[in-house]
């Protein structure tokens, strides 16, 4: 049972992650996904440089983090799955690869609760209840 649940926590999670990447990516040559209702907002986006680098704009870093943020989704899931598919008793056993799963994915959680909309939510509470139920059955 415990392979099924860590199965289905990290194809959840890597679906989150690629379709949250394949949208960023559009948004690249035609924003349409995460880019603020008014096209004002997103000009003036484009237009603004960070203090950190003058080299980037706003809007470039806002699609680089959804990329990397994409990025971090999908590794999660890949991890979940090679523990639940190469090597399942060897993350059972391992008290820092189980903490770590259930960790990661509730600061997902909370940040999704706090920052993003239903729809992650819902899905990170898939993956942090199964990955939590494959720990303790």
């Amino acid at each position: 049972m415990a392979k099924n649940l860590l199965t289905i926590a990290g194809v959840v999670i890597l679906l989150m992650g690629t379709g949250h990447l394949l949208l960023t990516l559009r948004d690249v040559w035609k924003p349409t996904a995460f880019t603020p209702t008014d096209d004002s907002v997103r000009l003036a986006m484009q237009a603004a440089q960070l203090r950190f680098s003058r080299r980037i704009n706003l809007w470039d870093s806002w699609l680089g983090f959804n990329i990397s943020h994409s990025l971090g989704a999908m590794m999660l899931g890949g991890a979940l799955l090679f523990a639940a598919q190469v090597h399942l008793e060897g993350f059972l056993e391992s008290a820092f690869l189980k903490t770590a799963a259930v960790l990661i994915t509730a600061m997902y959680l909370v940040v999704a609760i706090r920052f993003w909309f239903r729809g992650p939510v819902i899905g990170i509470s898939i993956v942090l209840v199964c990955v939590l139920a494959a720990i303790l059955q």
